[in-house]
Formats: structure tokens, C-alpha cells, sequence
């Protein structure tokens, strides 16, 4: 089994946590690093893991998502626009992954795409593998996923699926594509990326749920974003598509397809 590591998700998480007050500040990095040692041996042990790759995701200037979005997200235009401050030891974990761990940087895509591109590399050569992070983005792509936060496993399989997380309809959870046409409605708030204004968690599992396929989700979707937009519909529709959208393959983008699939 290869355990297949979200990198971002233990810089973010380890560098915030290691930042407590009753842990000093500013927090000691010996402190911070042993808490990211700690969760990477957990991580491997948990999902009975014979190997692992760790990657981690470059600039975000970089990233080809930057150069897309044209279209204001709730903290106004740019992806991933508004974040707050890195932790305090964000690039000494870094270093620490990518010394210790062999963590692989991306370059103009994100940890993200390598991950749903080797994971899918792996499904179609019948190597097996396992995802592990708590990103929900990355359930749009098939497979086995780990939560090691939840420590839930599950796999993720096309048409897919949505349901509410021990019944908090705040919180709406899929996989497979139909989580991703949900995520076009309700867009991602995290990295600025807008939604269909009035689509919340339960307003985009009601629209979806009982749709079979993705020629259902899509024709749904388009024509909300159609009567939101109007005439520009489809760009943005393929805007959306392509910040959302985890690689499956390398430069296989989402919009592409939805192209052929609305001719």
C-alpha cells in the first residue's frame, strides 16, 4: 500500500497547533516539527502504509488556477485571495517534509492535482494506494481516501455521492463527480472561489441529490448558472470548473470536457 500524503494539510495544521499559548511563544520549532513527525508516522501506520509520498503544493502565484480567475470571490477577485497568515514555522516544516520526508514540491499545479493525478495513475495500473488528508476537495476524485483527523477511510467512486456529516446540514460531504457539480454551485469559500449566490450546503444537496448521472448534474448546473448569468453562462461555468476541478490526469482540465459535453 502507498500512502499518498497532503503535505499543505500538515504545514497548515502542525504550525497552527504548535502555536498554543501553553506551548510558548513563539512556539519552539523542536515542538512544532516533532508534532508534523508524529502525524506523518500516525498517517503511514493507519493506513497500513508499505510506502509513502509526500507532496506540497509551490506559490500560489505560480499555480495555473491564479491566472483563470477572473471572476470575484467572496473576499473580491484572485484565488485563494484573503487567506489569513501562515504559521509562524511554515517554511521550517516545509523544509523538515522535504528533508526528512522526501516531499515533492509542485510547480504550476497544486498538491492536490499531483495527488489525484498519482492516485488515478495508480488506480488504471492496479497499484494500490490510499489518499490521506481531511482536504474535502480531494473527495471529487476515485479511490481510497483516509481522514486522519476523523480517522474515517472511505472510497470515493463515480456517479459519487452527497450526504451531511452526523446529520449537520451545514456541513455537506461527497465524492466522485456529483461532489464536484455540488461544489460549482456552492463554490469554495476557503480559496475565494465563488458560487451560485443563494446555494448553501442544503440548497445544493436538494438540487442534486436525486439526480442519477453526470449528464444530469450537468445540465442542472448549467442552467443555474445560465439564469445567474446569463449569455456568459458557459465561461464561467468553465472558469469555475477548472479552479475546482483536482486533476486526474496532467493537463486533462475539467473544462475541456464540459466543452464537448454542452456542444
Amino acid at each position: 500500500m502507498i500512502t499518498l500524503i497532503d503535505g499543505d494539510v500538515l504545514v497548515y495544521r502542525c504550525g497552527f497547533a504548535s502555536q498554543k499559548k501553553e506551548f510558548g511563544d513563539p512556539a519552539p520549532i523542536s515542538h512544532c516539527l516533532s508534532m508534523v513527525k508524529l502525524s506523518v508516522n500516525a498517517i503511514i501506520n493507519e493506513t497500513s502504509g508499505t510506502d509513502y509520498k509526500v507532496f506540497l503544493s509551490g506559490p500560489t502565484k505560480d499555480n495555473f488556477r491564479t491566472k483563470i480567475a477572473v471572476t470575484p470571490g467572496p473576499r473580491g477577485l484572485g484565488y485563494k485571495a484573503g487567506r489569513p497568515d501562515k504559521p509562524i514555522h511554515y517554511q521550517a516544516i516545509r523544509d523538515y517534509l522535504t528533508g526528512r520526508w522526501a516531499a515533492e514540491t509542485t510547480t504550476t499545479i497544486e498538491a492536490d492535482d499531483a495527488l489525484g493525478i498519482l492516485q488515478t495513475k495508480y488506480l488504471e495500473t492496479g497499484v494500490d494506494s490510499i489518499v490521506a488528508s481531511i482536504d474535502k476537495d480531494l473527495r471529487g476524485f476515485l479511490g481510497s481516501h483516509y481522514d486522519f483527523v476523523k480517522k474515517i477511510h472511505y472510497t470515493s467512486t463515480d456517479p459519487g455521492e452527497l450526504y451531511f456529516h452526523e446529520g449537520k446540514r451545514s456541513k455537506l460531504y461527497g465524492g466522485g463527480v456529483k461532489w464536484f457539480y455540488a461544489q460549482l454551485l456552492m463554490g469554495d469559500a476557503v480559496d475565494n472561489i465563488p458560487g451560485i449566490k443563494g446555494y448553501g450546503p442544503v440548497k445544493a444537496f436538494n438540487t442534486l441529490d436525486e439526480k442519477k448521472d453526470e449528464k444530469e448534474y450537468l445540465e442542472t448546473v448549467a442552467n443555474i448558472y445560465s439564469d445567474f448569468y446569463g449569455k456568459e453562462y458557459k465561461e464561467k461555468l468553465y472558469e469555475m470548473s477548472d479552479l475546482l476541478w483536482i486533476l486526474r490526469h496532467e493537463n486533462e482540465f475539467k473544462s475541456n470536457d464540459l466543452k464537448k459535453r454542452l456542444k
